[in-house]
C-alpha cells in the first residue's frame, strides 16, 4: 500500500490546509493526476499524485491544517501481470461514493503572502553568511542572436532575454556543481538542475515556480514554460510540481528599470543569482569605445558551501555563455 502524505512545497512549508479533494475512496489515479488542492501561505497549490493505483483511504478531512509529510491517504498499486499492461487490484468499498469537498477556504492575501516571504529571508539572513559578486556582461552578441532569431519565427514563438539568462546559468552549473547544491550540515550536489525563478504578484508579494532540467531543454522549450507557468502563478494555480525543488533561484527586476538586484539565498539552496535591465553604456571593443547593450548579473553565495573564487568562476562562465548565444 502506497501513503500518499503532504509535500513540502519549500524550505519554508511547515504544514498547510487541506481544502478540496479531487478523487475519492474507489477512484482509480495515475500518474501526474491532481488528487488535491491545499492551502499555502503563498496561495492555493493543487497536488498531483506520483504513483498509479486505487484510492482505499481518505484520512483527512478538508479544512484540517495538515504536517508535512502527514499521510493523507492510501493507495493500492496496479500490478504488473504482463509486459503489455497492467492489472488494477482495486478493492470495492462501500465507502466509494465521492465525498461532498468542504466550502472552500479564501485565497492567500497580500498580507499571508509577504509574510511569508518575510520569514524566509529572515532565516537565511540569520543563518546564512552571504558573499556577494556582481559582473556586467556585454549582451550585443546576445541581443543581435535574439532579434535574429525572433525575427525569423511567429511572434508566438519568439523568446525573451530571460530564457537566455535562465540557460546560461543552467549550464554553468553544470561547469561550477558546487553551486548546483544544497546545505544541510555539508554540502550536498544534486544530479538535476531546476532553476527557481521568482514572478511578482501584481502587488501582492512574490512566488518562485520552478523550470526544470533547464539544462537539457532547449529555448523554445524553456519560453514555453514560462508561458505557461507565469500566468497560473500570478493567477495562484500552480501545482506541487511546480513549485519546489529548484536548485537555484533567478530574480530580476529588469523591466522596472533596476540595474542591479542583490538577492537573498532561499535556503537550502546555496546561491540565488540577480539580473539587471539591459541598458546601453561605453564599452572598450578592440582598442576603441562603442555604446553597446550590458547587463549586470549578481550572485549571492552561501560562504559555508563556497567562496568568491567558486562564484566568480560561475559569473565568468555565465557571461561567456551569453556572449555565444549560439551555444546555448
Amino acid at each position: 500500500m502506497i501513503e500518499f502524505t503532504m509535500p513540502s512545497l519549500g524550505a519554508d512549508m511547515e504544514d498547510a490546509v487541506l481544502v478540496e479533494w479531487k478523487k475519492h475512496v474507489g477512484e482509480h489515479v495515475q500518474r501526474g493526476d491532481i488528487i488535491a488542492e491545499v492551502e499555502t501561505q503563498k496561495g492555493d497549490i493543487e497536488i498531483e499524485v506520483f504513483d498509479t493505483g486505487t484510492i482505499t483511504d481518505i484520512r483527512v478531512d478538508p479544512g484540517q491544517r495538515v504536517p508535512v509529510g502527514t499521510v493523507l491517504a492510501l493507495i493500492d498499486p496496479d500490478i504488473d501481470v504482463s509486459a503489455n499492461g497492467k492489472l488494477s487490484v482495486a478493492k470495492s468499498s462501500a465507502d466509494a461514493r465521492p465525498k461532498p469537498s468542504a466550502e472552500k477556504f479564501p485565497a492567500a492575501t497580500a498580507d499571508s503572502i509577504r509574510a511569508a516571504v518575510a520569514a524566509a529571508v529572515t532565516t537565511s539572513n540569520r543563518e546564512i553568511p552571504h558573499y556577494y559578486l556582481s559582473t556586467t556582461i556585454d549582451m550585443q552578441p546576445a541581443m543581435a542572436w535574439l532579434h535574429a532569431h525572433n525575427s525569423a519565427v511567429p511572434i508566438e514563438l519568439r523568446l525573451l532575454p530571460t530564457v537566455l539568462y535562465i540557460k546560461a546559468i543552467a549550464k554553468a552549473l553544470r561547469d561550477v556543481p558546487d553551486l548546483n547544491a544544497t546545505w544541510d550540515k555539508g554540502l550536498h550536489h544534486l544530479e538535476h538542475v531546476h532553476v527557481g525563478v521568482v514572478v511578482s504578484l501584481r502587488q501582492v508579494g512574490i512566488i518562485v515556480p520552478t523550470i526544470k532540467d533547464a539544462d537539457t531543454k532547449s529555448l523554445d522549450s524553456i519560453m514555453a514554460d514560462l508561458n505557461d507557468i507565469i500566468p497560473r502563478a500570478r493567477e495562484l494555480r500552480l501545482r506541487s510540481s511546480d513549485v519546489g525543488n529548484a536548485t537555484i533561484t533567478l530574480t530580476s527586476l529588469g523591466e522596472g528599470g533596476v540595474d542591479h538586484v542583490y538577492g537573498v539565498i532561499y535556503p537550502p539552496q546555496v546561491a540565488v543569482i540577480g539580473v539587471g535591465g539591459v541598458r546601453r553604456q561605453p564599452l572598450a571593443v578592440n582598442g576603441s569605445v562603442e555604446v553597446r547593450p550590458v547587463v549586470t548579473i549578481t550572485m549571492a553565495g552561501d560562504h559555508r558551501a563556497t567562496d568568491g573564487l567558486t562564484g566568480s568562476t560561475f559569473l565568468s562562465n555565465v557571461a561567456t555563455y551569453l556572449q555565444h548565444p549560439e551555444t546555448l
